[in-house]
C-alpha cells in the first residue's frame, strides 16, 4: 500500500525534499551552518536577502544578529539532514497604523529553490510573528524579485505589494 507521503512524492517531487526538511527556531549552535549558508549563496542571492552588495566572509556580527532569538527578533532554519538549507528572521518593525508589526527576510540556498523551502520559512515566521503579538507582517523585497512577490502573493491572497523607486 503506498502511503500518502509516497504518493504525493510521485506526483510533486518537491514533496520528497519537504518530507525530509525541517524547520526550526536557529541558536548560537547553528553558527556553522549559516556561515556556510551565507558563504555557499550567490551574489544575487545575498543581494536580494540584504538588499546591499555583500563581498567577503560573512562578518562575526551579522552572524550573531541573524542567529538572535530575543524580544526584538526570531530566526528560524529549514535543514535537509543536518544542512541547512534555509534561513528566516522577523524583527520588531515600525508599526502599521499604530498595530504591532514585524518584518520578515528569507534566503534559500540557491540550489534548493523552488522546493517549497520557502513557504515552509514562511509559515514558521508567521508563527513567530504571532508569538511576538504582532498583527503586521511587512515583507520588503526588491521590486525585481519575483519569486518572492510571488510566494507572498500566493500565501496572502488579495495582497498588492507596493514598491517605491528613487528618480
Amino acid at each position: 500500500m503506498t502511503s500518502v507521503a509516497e504518493a504525493a512524492a510521485q506526483l510533486w517531487p518537491a514533496a520528497r525534499l519537504l518530507s525530509a526538511l525541517s524547520v526550526r527556531p536557529a541558536g548560537p549552535e547553528d553558527r556553522e551552518g549559516v556561515v556556510q549558508l551565507l558563504a555557499g549563496s550567490s551574489a544575487d542571492a545575498l543581494h536580494q536577502r540584504f538588499l546591499v552588495g555583500f563581498g567577503g566572509p560573512p562578518l562575526t556580527a551579522l552572524v550573531d544578529r541573524l542567529l538572535a532569538r530575543d524580544a526584538s527578533s526570531r530566526s528560524v532554519l529549514a535543514l535537509a539532514g543536518e544542512a541547512v538549507v534555509g534561513h528566516g528572521m522577523c524583527a520588531h518593525a515600525k508599526s502599521w497604523q499604530g498595530r504591532p508589526a514585524v518584518e520578515i527576510a528569507l534566503l534559500v540556498r540557491d540550489d534548493q529553490r523552488g522546493r517549497g523551502i520557502g513557504s515552509a520559512l514562511l509559515y514558521a515566521l508567521r508563527d513567530e510573528a504571532v508569538a511576538m503579538r504582532a498583527e503586521w507582517i511587512q515583507v520588503t523585497t526588491a521590486a525585481d524579485n519575483r519569486v518572492v512577490t510571488a510566494m507572498v502573493r500566493a500565501h496572502a491572497p488579495g495582497l498588492q505589494p507596493s514598491s517605491t523607486a528613487l528618480r
